[in-house]
Parts: C-alpha cells; structure tokens; sequence
C-alpha cells in the first residue's frame, strides 16, 4: 500500500481482530493496487471495486515463503509466476475469462484448494488440456455430468488436491483426490442451507463470503476437519444471501465464530 496511514490502519485493524498475520507490500512512487470501497452509515461494506494491474512480477518476488498465498485471476499470469509454489494455498478464479491464467501462469499443478463455480471450473479444465464441449455462458447449460469430467480431469492430470466447486441455490461439490474409491476421486455434494424466497435479500457476495469462511477455517484452525470448515462456509454463505450488502455486517458474522457453533457444526 502507498498510503503509509492506511497501511498502518489497516495492520493495526488486522491485528486486533485476531487475523492471521498479512504481509504488505509498499511499491514507489505507484501503489501495488487501487482498492475503492463504499460503506454506509454504519461502516458496512456495500461496494467494493479492485483495480490490481499494478501488481507487477517483480512486486511478488520478495513473499514471505512462510505465509499461505491466497489469490484470485486478477493478478496477470506473468504476475502470478511469481507466486512461490510451496506457498500456493488457495485460488479463487474471479471468473471464466480470466480463470485460465492460472494454467498460463504454471501454478495449476498440485494445488491445495481451489473454489470455482461451475462455468470456471470447466474454464480452467479446457485451458489445462481437457477435451470438452463449448462452454455455454449459463450454468444450468452445463451437465453434472460436464461438472464432474473437468473436475477429475483436474485431479487426475494436474494433481489439484482439493476442488471446491460453488452451485449457487444448490450448494458446493468438494472433489479430491481418494485412494478408498473405485475411481481414485471422492465427490461429496454439501447442500446450501434452506431460505425462504422472503430471506433472500442478494445473492452477491454470497460464494466469496463461503471461500473466505472455508478459508479462515482452514488457516486459523476452527475447524478439525475440512468438512467441519465447509460447514462453516455455507452457513456464512447463507447469512450473506440475507443481506442487501455484498458482506454480511460484522456483528451478523460473530456469531459464525462462536465456538458454540463449531460444536453444533
């Protein structure tokens, strides 16, 4: 971050929630990234808009090999060649046309986790070598049939770990790797939690606000197992659909991180 205060803000935020610790990044005379956030009168976020073409390879070079990297495909591929592979933990693929760059980027191979929707999934699949069908611009144009080839597809010949695929109203598909199973992959299918047409308010936020909950789960050990931290992730999801803003306000997500509720999950 190029703004000093904000930077020394935000750490001092960070830290006093408990996060697991961030590094920054201070590039000059540019910023690294231009992040815009609206909020309301009571400091929730209702719009934010990430502008990262600034975030150049050599930015990335001097990563703290200690820490996990999350990342999404806003980074360019020559960007996230930089990225150290032993740290790679998470990739979020943003969307289908930009899902692809991490193949480009040679950072598909043996990842841990990643959280796709279905069109990205079969995006990242067709970049990687897959042989499928044109992909539709709709999710219910695509087979689970489809779903579950690229998904394999990936496990098999890329060695992904663990693929979390998000299906919108009817939840999340977690594929991975499985030695107990006639064809080496496990497919657990994990149902969105039920809401009224009436609860909805918007949908928005809602597959970030479960990778961000799966990932916190995993990182900051509130869960014992993966399906404990998806779990999680879904009912962070659905506070989120109940909400107009793109996340749930903070005083709605404390109560997600009450160890109450890891006993009842």
């Amino acid at each position: 971050m190029a703004d000093v205060h904000l930077r020394s803000s935000s750490l001092h935020q960070t830290t006093e929630a408990g996060d697991t610790p961030i590094q920054w990044m201070r590039r000059a005379p540019q910023p690294t990234a231009v992040y815009v956030a609206v909020h309301d009168r009571d400091r929730e976020l209702l719009v934010a808009v990430f502008d990262g073409k600034n975030i150049e390879p050599d930015a990335l070079r001097n990563l703290d090999p200690s820490l996990p990297t999350v990342w999404d495909a806003n980074l360019s591929p020559e960007a996230m060649a930089m990225l150290p592979q032993s740290t790679c933990f998470w990739f979020e693929p943003t969307s289908a046309a930009k899902a692809g760059r991490i193949v480009t980027a040679g950072r598909l191979s043996a990842l841990p986790w990643m959280s796709p929707n279905e069109l990205e999934l079969v995006a990242i699949a067709n970049a990687a070598g897959h042989a499928s069908s044109c992909v539709d611009t709709e999710p219910s144009a695509l087979s689970d049939t489809q779903i579950d080839d690229a998904a394999e597809y990936l496990i098999r010949q890329e060695r992904v770990q663990n693929i979390l695929v998000t299906r919108g109203a009817r939840g999340v598909t977690w594929f991975r790797a499985s030695a107990t199973t006639a064809r080496g992959i496990e497919r657990r299918h994990f149902p969105a939690r039920p809401l009224s047409k009436a609860q909805v308010r918007s949908t928005t936020g809602a597959g970030d606000v479960f990778a961000a909950a799966v990932i916190f789960a995993l990182l900051c050990q509130r869960a014992e197992t993966p399906e404990q931290a998806i779990h999680f992730g879904l009912e962070a999801a659905s506070l989120a659909c109940q909400y107009e803003t793109a996340v749930p306000p903070a005083r709605a997500l404390q109560r997600l991180i009450r160890p109450s509720v890891w006993h009842r999950l």
